[in-house]
């Protein structure tokens, strides 16, 4: 357990001050003069379309200062300008920023000044909240309102998940370009001024399905991000934003190329997505763009009159050459699909399972027999093991630069500047997220240290995110989430994401088990390997930690026949038996029916029996079932106990814990 050691160290390293010596007499007066500020200045009137200029007004110090922008933020403190990346990161030597908006809404808008003659370098960063900009322009809708507008146009010409995904897919490849400064990473950057980079695209796709119906995920792999989307219950995984390669390619199947695939073709396309994201498993391709629309025909027909010549021949087991002038990262995602649809066409008396792989296609055919014509021996249909080869993430737009890195600075903010070394700045960075305030280069120096020593990117952040310094914000489950997604990855949160985790704290688990997940989480790998340190890890001990669904399923006993949310202590006492199979899950739930916690509810009959409804079917009772069993209890036919036992030992209690994964 590291808990002890880390946070011995931040006690030491948050609480240092530097010393005053005794002989130093400094006036108050003095004191005031050489205190950095920082003061902005700006119109009062901001419209949408026209150039803002922002002045800097430093004070204090040496009267030598650089500058810079510290985050732009909307109103849900989603960032509206990527201050990660290249100039948009660095302190510089102009006062002024100048900004376009191109929609209504409400702003923040935060600035940092350098004093360059202090040793060490000083800083000075507005505060998050002190320059609301508030824009109320007719003519620059808000993205909320943006958001409506072309939702409600989709929904006019478009009745299916699929063909609304597709509508909304062209019209951000219709109404946006990449942004090549990395700029822009919100919704509003495609949805308003028509540029942004993969966050944006993945951003303003995501509001845009979610408000026509279309529940979405967020994925990330080799420092990009795309979309996940459910089309009729199942999850596909769309790039808007390969798709969109630009001008010379419009009209083109490029445009759809990354429209719809698996998980199995994906990892051929990024190469750091070589697992299912749990929650947003792709098996599927039925609602793939070129299979859903019948366009894979123009790549898929050449083969199939050579198909039927082999069948025809008798042969059984062959290959067939694929010879395609396009780029190989390509002819994986296309040939592929070409594998799928052969696999799912109908041939005469014959089954076939087709793959793909090093420019050829490997077929097996099964001959249906009279004993076996009516089935197909298990080989037809699709067949997604098409996995050979290994393209990477060369095609279409490039956005290695980007991905993850929209959250706060970077650890480029605090008291020191562009000359950190890697470890400094990733320290940076949890003191600006983790405890909302810029460091001293003691502090800075000190975890720099401490990782070079061996501490791991895991344990300093545990020191943080469990020091008794964060700990006093006393923060609820939304606030904690929102800090890991700032502190751990570097960016903002999602929405799906947040809620998701917020759930998951509510079913029981520790916070400590949510941080984990987020130090384990490839964001986090790429935040270590950017800084240069190990990642490492935390243990769980806690009972309740071992098994979400065991405590997913505990949680809701005290929910449903307690009325009451869980205490802790009784958490992991139940979750204890079920991880080393003390008890089953019949027994837990009679512990909790007859504890004496709720046999002083004093339940009537009837209520006992909606009780049971709610607690072992997961569902309110119909009138018959709770007259049925209320009699039997009022006529002493049979007591309590064997009313639950019925009820406890019927296939409908079994499929309520099978949908736990129990």
């Amino acid at each position: 357990m590291i808990i002890g050691t880390v946070l011995c160290a931040m006690v030491l390293a948050l609480g240092n001050r530097m010393p005053v010596m005794a002989e130093e007499v400094v006036s108050e007066e003095l004191k005031a003069a050489d205190t950095l500020n920082l003061t902005v200045s700006y119109p009062s009137d901001i419209k949408c379309g026209e150039e803002v200029t922002f002045k800097l007004l430093a004070t204090g110090g040496s009267g030598t200062y650089k500058y810079r922008i510290a985050s732009l933020t909307d109103a849900q403190q989603n960032f509206v300008y990527d201050i990660s990346y290249g100039s948009n990161s660095v302190y510089g030597d102009s006062d002024e920023f100048k900004f376009t908006f191109y929609a209504s809404g409400t702003y923040y808008i935060r600035f940092g000044v350098m004093d360059m003659g202090s040793t060490p370098y000083q800083t000075k960063t507005t505060g998050l909240l002190e320059y609301p900009i508030v824009i109320n322009d007719p003519n620059y809708p808000s993205v909320e309102e943006l958001v409506a507008n072309v939702a409600g146009e989709c929904e006019k010409s478009c009745s299916t998940d699929f063909d609304k995904a597709v509508w909304l897919h062209d019209w951000i490849l219709d109404h946006a370009d990449y942004d090549y400064t990395y700029s822009y990473c919100a919704a509003e950057g495609v949805l308003a001024r028509g540029k942004g980079t993969c966050e944006s695209y993945h951003r303003a796709y995501v509001m845009l399905l979610n408000k026509v119906g279309i529940p979405t995920g967020r994925i990330a792999g080799n420092g990009h991000v795309w979309t996940a989307a459910q089309l009729d219950g199942k999850w596909y995984q769309i790039d808007s934003t390969w798709d969109d390669m630009g001008a010379s390619y419009k009209g083109t199947f490029y445009e759809h190329l990354y429209f719809g695939l698996n998980d199995d073709i994906m990892k051929l396309v990024h190469s750091d997505h070589t697992q299912p994201v749990e929650g947003y498993e792709c098996n599927s391709l039925e609602e793939n763009y070129f299979i859903k629309t019948g366009e894979i025909h123009q790549w898929s027909d050449p083969f199939a009159e050579k198909i039927r010549q082999k069948i025809a021949a008798g042969e059984t087991s062959f290959t067939l050459a694929v010879n395609s002038d396009l780029p190989e990262s390509v002819v994986n995602v296309i040939y592929r699909l070409v594998a799928y649809e052969l696999s799912s066409e109908s041939w005469t008396n014959a089954t076939l399972s087709a793959s793909y792989d090093n420019q050829k296609l490997t077929c097996s055919v099964t001959v249906k027999t009279p004993e076996n014509n009516g089935g197909d021996n298990g080989n037809s249909g699709s067949n997604d093991s098409n996995n050979g080869g290994n393209t990477g993430g060369n095609s279409g737009s490039n956005d290695s630069n980007n991905g993850g890195n929209t959250g706060t600075d970077n650890g480029n903010s605090g008291n020191t500047g562009t000359t950190l070394t890697g470890k400094q700045r990733f320290a940076s960075l949890l003191y600006e997220n983790a405890l909302g305030r810029s460091a001293a280069q003691s502090e800075l120096d000190y975890w720099a240290q401490e990782l070079t020593n061996g501490r791991t990117g895991a344990e300093v952040a545990y020191g943080f995110l469990f020091s008794e310094e964060f700990q006093n914000h006393n923060y609820n489950n939304a606030d904690y989430v929102e800090h890991l997604y700032l502190s751990l990855m570097g960016r903002a949160s999602d929405s799906d994401g947040k809620a998701g985790w917020v759930k998951t704290l509510e079913n029981g688990t520790s916070r400590l088990y949510v941080f984990r997940q987020f130090i384990n989480s490839e964001e986090f790998q790429q935040l270590c390997n950017m800084y240069e340190i190990q990642k490492g890890d935390v243990s769980l001990t806690e009972e309740r930690d071992q098994n979400y669904n065991v405590t997913s399923f505990v949680a809701r006993n005290y929910t449903q026949f307690l009325s009451r949310n869980y205490d802790t202590d009784g958490l992991n006492h139940w979750c204890e038996a079920i991880n080393h199979h003390t008890q089953s899950m019949q027994e837990i739930a009679y512990g909790f029916v007859f504890s004496t916690e709720c046999s002083n509810k004093n339940l009537s009959n009837t209520e006992y029996v909606k009780m049971l409804y709610r607690g072992c079917f997961d569902r309110e009772g119909d009138d018959a079932g709770i007259s049925d069993w209320t009699n039997a209890l009022n006529s002493g036919m049979m007591d309590r106990t064997q009313v639950f036992w019925g009820f406890a030992n019927s296939q409908e209690f079994a499929n309520m814990v099978e949908s736990y994964h129990l």
